[in-house]
């Protein structure tokens, strides 16, 4: 089957074209010919494309080698010039630390595919899954910046570990809030492309 908007071929089933947004099903006569009806207008789907083609593939294989160094312990090597296992010598617990953030990690790898899966097929509960990794990827980024902090902090001086170890979990946080914001704008207005179960 293929669209009648913009002729793109579709699965038979669609009821929306997932390349231009227009619905497919229904004998809809606009009052005005000239006015199409609301829910037909083809939308940009620039940033969906985007999304689904680019950034999710990109954090999947970011998340994976980023679980794989906190599960070795080598971003030790890279912050405090330290060797991890003096690190994990006199901080045992940064061990158990490492271990979740980098199982955070994969599990954050997982949704991605999750994800992208889900919103390359319109399914219904695409969008809140988004929004779930984006609340994953914060809490994993604060989670070790955090706990970290709370480790080394009578060790170390505590002005240094912000800058060092929340500085960055904080300002990433704050640019997913602000994607997650753009992006309810953005899919608000494709939320009828997103039907299939």
């Amino acid at each position: 089957m293929y669209c009648s908007h913009c002729g793109k071929q579709i699965p038979d089933n669609a009821i929306f074209c997932g390349f231009c947004g227009a619905k497919i099903q229904g004998g809809y006569t606009p009052p005005h010919p000239s006015e199409p009806r609301p829910d037909t207008v083809a939308l940009p789907m620039k940033w969906y494309k985007f999304l689904i083609y680019v950034q999710l593939f990109l954090g999947t294989v970011v998340a994976l080698f980023t679980a794989v160094s906190y599960l070795r312990g080598a971003h030790w090597d890279e912050l405090f010039e330290l060797p991890k296992a003096l690190m994990y010598g006199f901080f045992p617990s940064l061990r158990v630390v490492d271990i979740v953030t980098g199982i955070l990690y994969l599990c954050m790898a997982a949704f991605c595919i999750l994800v992208r899966q889900q919103l390359a097929h319109y399914k219904r509960n695409a969008l809140k899954l988004l929004y779930g990794l984006r609340g994953l990827s914060i809490v994993t980024y604060l989670f070790w910046g955090v706990l970290t902090t709370v480790v080394l902090s009578d060790t170390y001086d505590i002005g240094e570990l912000i800058v060092a170890l929340l500085l960055s979990p904080i300002l990433s946080s704050i640019m997913i809030l602000v994607l997650v914001s753009l992006e309810k704008v953005y899919f608000t207005k494709r939320q009828h492309l997103f039907v299939n179960d």
